[in-house]
């Protein structure tokens, strides 16, 4: 089982958030080798950026479209998200807006945006310039 713990690094030593949770992750695989990896920290997108993209610009292209939302979702993450290698099975997959920080998720729905008023004529408001 995979588990990801946030922190700090002062002064090369890792200070978890939460030191006891952190310590109790280990006592399960004692005398075991294990792998510990170390990234920078992703702020991964908002519950009200996925609300808007799910509430507001998906709804408008469907309404224009008629195609059905799971459609249009998958079809504007071949558009506008990079495709990720999937070495072991040797093949491309359409990334996943899941995966996306707030500011690469801010970007795909600009993308998105300005692809509506070219393509379809619509224009998709701005968070700021609807409630959803």
């Amino acid at each position: 089982m995979k588990i990801a713990f946030h922190g700090v690094v002062e002064n090369g030593k890792f200070q978890p958030e939460k030191p006891e949770r952190f310590k109790g992750a280990f006592v399960e695989h004692e005398g075991k080798r294990v792998t510990v990896a170390v990234a920078a920290f992703k702020k991964h997108r908002s519950n009200n950026q996925n609300a808007f993209l799910h509430g507001v610009v998906y709804p408008a292209i469907v309404d224009e479209t008629g195609n059905d939302k799971e459609a249009v979702h998958e079809a504007l993450k071949q558009m506008f998200l990079v495709p990720r290698f999937v070495d072991s099975l040797g093949v491309y997959v359409t990334g996943s807006t899941k995966d996306l920080s707030t500011k690469e998720f801010e970007e795909y729905i600009e993308k998105i945006r300005a692809w509506s008023v070219e393509k379809l004529g619509v224009r998709i408001p701005t968070p700021n310039e609807v409630e959803f």
